[in-house]
């Protein structure tokens, strides 16, 4: 009877050590809590890093009301949060994936693999600072990703081939400091896309055409702004694009050839003084 309970509590203690072990290769043995929700693994570590990995896009949530809410597994986890780390090979980030996600630190590195963002991905998580790099390979962004993450101190830069800027993208952004370039093949800037990003210095224009929705107010409220550089032979229409801006205090910088145009064109010819640009 002894031998037998020896041999019961031999094979117990072997199963427990076998369910701790596969639960520490799950958690990292360093973790409150994990998943998986379809292309993605997710992990939260007591440190409050939260770490998101795999292949292809991540699901997209959503958010219509407190009863109508499809929130991403991690949720409810977001005041603990301290950093994020997206690895490569994550090709899109859903829709409202961390939203409210406040309590992140740091710069938020997004990774190479990235080819779209969805609406409200990042919307109010005001903890990130340093710059904001969008990767090269992105070719399609929803409205107000990064809206109210007023934490940036450093530039925001936009990748090359973005063709369109939805609305109130980077609205409430009010960290981001130096030039904003508009990139060579942005066509259309939607409304409210840049309000509120007071700390930006210069903002400039390539030639290639531009519009603006209508309402627009895309570049509302820019205070500290002291330059804008156009490169553009024809002056764009900007009816409340400025709206709120001191333009008045603003020096624009036009190619030579078309001073006298921009010196005539509505909004354009309120600037507080228009420049040719030098070695154009």
């Amino acid at each position: 009877m002894k031998r037998i309970s020896k041999i019961s509590l031999y094979f117990i203690s072997c199963i427990l050590v076998v369910a701790i072990i596969a639960s520490c290769d799950k958690c990292d043995c360093d973790c409150i809590d994990s998943g998986r929700d379809r292309n993605i693994i997710w992990k939260l570590s007591k440190d409050g890093v939260l770490t998101i990995r795999g292949k292809g896009n991540m699901p997209d949530y959503y958010y219509d009301d407190e009863i109508n809410w499809n929130q991403p597994p991690w949720y409810d986890h977001r005041n603990s949060f301290t950093a994020l780390i997206i690895e490569e090979g994550i090709t899109s980030i859903g829709s409202y994936a961390f939203i409210f996600c406040n309590e992140f630190t740091g710069s938020l590195n997004l990774p190479e693999s990235l080819t779209s963002i969805g609406s409200y991905a990042f919307y109010r998580c005001e903890g990130f600072t340093g710059s904001l790099i969008l990767p090269e390979g992105i070719k399609d962004i929803g409205e107000r990703v990064f809206s109210f993450c007023s934490g940036f101190t450093g530039n925001l830069i936009l990748p090359d081939d973005i063709r369109y800027i939805p609305d109130g993208v980077f609205s409430g952004c009010s960290g981001f400091t130096g030039n904003l370039t508009l990139p060579d093949s942005l066509k259309f800037i939607g409304e409210y896309a840049f309000a509120g990003c007071t700390g930006f210095s210069s903002l400039t224009f390539s030639a290639n055409p531009i519009s603006f929705s209508s309402p627009s107010w895309a570049f509302n409220y820019w205070i500290g702004l002291t330059d804008v550089i156009n490169y553009s032979i024809e002056p764009q229409g900007i009816y409340d694009v400025f709206d709120a801006t001191p333009i008045n205090t603003i020096t624009l910088h036009v190619p030579e050839i078309s001073l006298e145009k921009y010196r005539e064109t509505e909004v354009w010819k309120d600037f507080g003084s228009i420049v040719a640009i030098e070695n154009y």
